[in-house]
C-alpha cells in the first residue's frame, strides 16, 4: 500500500496556522499581536545573549526594539492557559 506524506510547504503552513500570534517586524522594531493574553516573552540572540525577558504582560500585543547588531533572534511566547510555549526564529535587517 502507498502512503502519502504532506509536502514540507503544507506542513509549514499547518504549523503557522496553529500559532495564536503574528510577529511583525519593521527595522529593529518587533510587534507581537496575539489572539490570546500573552503571559511571558523572552528574546535571545543566535549567539545566546538574552535581549529581553518580560513577565506578567497580560495583554494581546507587545512591542519592543532590538538594540544589538545581530541579525537572527529567537522569540519564546508563553500564554496563561497553555503549558507549551511557542518558539520562533526571527531574522531582522
Amino acid at each position: 500500500p502507498l502512503s502519502s506524506q504532506p509536502l514540507k510547504e503544507e506542513a509549514r503552513s499547518e504549523r503557522q496556522a496553529d500559532k495564536p500570534y503574528k510577529l511583525i517586524t519593521s527595522g529593529k522594531q518587533v510587534t507581537i499581536k496575539s489572539s490570546k493574553n500573552i503571559r511571558n516573552i523572552m528574546v535571545w540572540s543566535s549567539s545566546g545573549h538574552r535581549v529581553l525577558e518580560q513577565r506578567d504582560i497580560n495583554n494581546t500585543s507587545y512591542s519592543f526594539t532590538v538594540n544589538i547588531r545581530e541579525k537572527v533572534f529567537y522569540v519564546m511566547i508563553q500564554y496563561d492557559n497553555l503549558l507549551k510555549p511557542y518558539t520562533e526564529r526571527v531574522g531582522l535587517p
